[in-house]
């Protein structure tokens, strides 16, 4: 909680020291962002009332598997919480709910950064109304699972989750069960426990509803607990924590070895997987002995190719755990370890599009099918990535000159054209304390040969650019996916071979690029360098950074980088000894960089048009920054006598 101005603003709680690389918190939540904004522009008005929301029989049940963003309206009469596949740990099938300092609007509950120091409450799952009248009954019982952290951020010690119960006789609400953050030195196990509460007879009423709540730091996706199998019916007791569930518990891997997407006249056979992961849990005390099988469909959703399909035994998670298998074979336990059939999937590949896997599972004895299936899209389009298009993190470098470099291979000689980079969201202009404008947050792009397995000399280097922060849910990946701003290199560069591509930036803020914490390309791909030396990252996971390739033609789709503001006109180009700057009606600054992105010139602008003495520069290649207000135009300048 202490931490949450400085998570937004200069991100000084990062888990990493001064001059190295830092993991931060996400600080918005880009898929409730856009399911927002379509419920708004939906006809349907938001329901706050709870009135005539009765569930007429028992039981209640949500294991939070089928969907994701907002919690089921069949069952829950609040949408302050995300239901996501991405932030929780082995939960007890797929997905969980999960509780954070954002709101509904996927922005921050405290956007102005007032609540510093401050432990408030910030969400709510509420039940609906359910029928509870069995007057006497000492055997209704409400169980559900609880996780800390996660793969999102530590609640402190002031923070803590909350589970209250509506007594429809009194009409109040009353505390029955919570748990407290942890202390500066304290990890969270990161383990789900399972928590059974019998509902007293007072409650067994009517109108019954129960709500999950929690106290934190309402500045960002930050100080997180997660919520899983909640589950409320009769003719329970204290002892009846067996479920006779077998499920998918993650997102199921790529079909390609390294990448969950790639350009497709990239593509060759050697690319695909040679066994398809999938991780399941048999949630009961006995062995489950359960069919699988799974499908390809192509971008039209037709089915490509189908595995016949095999059975093996799954092993209690509780005895076995997670642990390595192959299908067919006798004591099969919780991962799934399929060989994919690679000739016949090379005939169905033919071009430009998405290829969806669906995996689904037949247990013999299984009292809820829901998380039974589960899918993963891979794309083959004109760019690389290895991420999985979700991010739970943010990843920067908070030292000027600070460099990282993303590791790719080329099976053909190919042209690149664009970069695609995911930003976690900053505030911009928060006065509270004073900070720099994002446009003040300042990098190039670089590409790097390879030397020996690191980074090697500059093969290109680009214009000075700033990031972009903005969010929009993309269809294809059927789960939560950021919006990537594409920016053009000024120059196509043919690559071949192993290359390396990142950036260099021009401040000391973090420039927080999203991190997909479930997949982890950093720790084998990704180099950075604050000194004289590159170093391989330590991070787990993959930075959100996608070179684009092909024709030019080819680039349409992804919201570009805004270009230099013509407004701010530089001539002559190329110049001599003077050049001509219309800082328009505010006047402003000028610098002027070399290919290094050392300041070699910084100017005052006043109103209208400014002529600056470059002649003290040498002939060559510079960079110009033109700041007015709030607007900033970077343009090349080239300087030739």
């Amino acid at each position: 909680m202490r931490k949450a101005l400085l998570i937004l603003i200069v991100f000084a709680c990062a888990k990493g020291a001064a001059a190295q690389e830092l993991l931060l918190p996400f600080t918005a939540n880009p898929f409730l962002i856009s399911e927002w904004k379509k419920k708004q522009e939906s006809a349907s008005v938001y329901k706050t009332a709870f009135a005539a929301d009765t569930l007429q029989s028992l039981p209640f049940r949500d294991d939070f598997s089928t969907y994701t963003g907002y919690p089921d309206t069949a069952l829950w009469a609040d949408d302050h919480t995300y239901v996501n596949r991405d932030l929780s740990i082995a939960p007890v099938t797929l997905g969980a709910v999960t509780f954070d300092g954002v709101g509904r609007t996927g922005l921050p509950y405290d956007t102005v950064i007032t609540s510093f120091g401050i432990s408030d409450t910030c969400d709510w799952l509420t039940s609906r109304h359910i029928n509870l009248d069995y007057p006497g009954d000492s055997t209704v019982y409400l169980s559900f699972f609880y996780q800390a952290m996660g793969r999102g951020d530590k609640p402190d010690q002031n923070d803590s989750i909350i589970l209250e119960f509506w007594n429809a006789a009194t009409q109040q609400w009353k505390k029955v069960w919570g748990r407290p953050g942890y202390s500066g030195t304290q990890t969270p196990d990161s383990i789900f426990r399972l928590v059974m509460l019998n509902v007293d007879t007072a409650y067994l009423k009517n109108g019954f509803r129960f709500r999950f709540h929690n106290l934190g730091t309402p500045c960002g996706n930050i100080d997180q607990w997660h919520i899983d199998y909640v589950y409320l019916d009769r003719n329970r007791s204290a002892a009846d924590t067996i479920f006779r569930d077998v499920g998918f518990v993650y997102s199921p891997t790529s079909l390609l070895k390294n990448y969950f997407a790639m350009p497709f006249n990239q593509y060759n056979p050697s690319e695909l997987n040679d066994t398809l992961t999938n991780f399941i849990r048999n949630n009961d005390t006995t062995i489950n002995n359960t069919f699988y099988t799974y499908k390809i469909l192509n971008g039209l959703q037709t089915t490509v190719f189908t595995y016949p399909g095999s059975s093996g035994n799954i092993n209690p998670f509780e005895v076995s755990g997670y642990t390595t298998c192959t299908i067919p074979t006798t004591g099969c336990y919780d991962i799934y370890r399929t060989p994919l059939n690679t000739s016949a999937f090379q005939g169905v590949l033919t071009g430009n599009t998405t290829y969806s896997i669906v995996h689904s599972i037949n247990p013999t004895t299984d009292n809820n099918v829901g998380n039974d299936t589960v899918k993963r899209v891979t794309h083959f389009y004109n760019y690389y990535a290895y991420d999985d298009g979700t991010a739970e993190s943010g990843y920067g470098l908070n030292v000027y000159g600070g460099q990282i470099a993303y590791k790719f291979t080329l099976n053909y000689t190919d042209t690149i054209r664009a970069v695609d980079l995911c930003f976690n969201w900053i505030p911009d202009g928060v006065s509270i304390p004073p900070v720099n404008s994002v446009n003040d947050r300042q990098f190039r792009l670089f590409i790097w040969a390879d030397n020996n397995g690191q980074p090697g000399s500059v093969i290109y280097y680009d214009s000075i650019v700033t990031p972009s922060y903005q969010y929009l849910y993309h269809t294809d990946w059927g789960m939560i996916t950021n919006l990537f701003t594409r920016y053009r290199l000024t120059s196509p560069v043919v690559l071949s071979g192993t290359f390396y591509v990142g950036w260099v930036q021009l401040t000391n803020n973090i420039l927080s690029l999203g991190l997909d914490r479930n997949s982890n390309a950093n720790t084998t791909r990704l180099w950075y360098r604050t000194s004289s030396n590159w170093n391989p990252s330590v991070i787990n996971g993959s930075v959100m950074l996608r070179p684009v390739f092909g024709l030019d033609s080819e680039l349409a789709g992804t919201a570009e980088a805004n270009e230099a503001l013509n407004e701010y006109a530089l001539y002559p180009n190329p110049a001599a000894d003077a050049v001509f700057v219309n800082a328009g009606t505010q006047g402003g600054e000028m610098g002027i960089f070399n290919s290094m992105g050392s300041e070699v010139g910084n100017y005052r602008l006043s109103e209208g048009v400014n002529e600056v003495n470059v002649a003290g520069l040498a002939p060559g290649i510079y960079f110009v920054r033109i700041s007015c207000g709030h607007a900033v135009s970077v343009q090349k300048l080239v300087l030739s006598r």
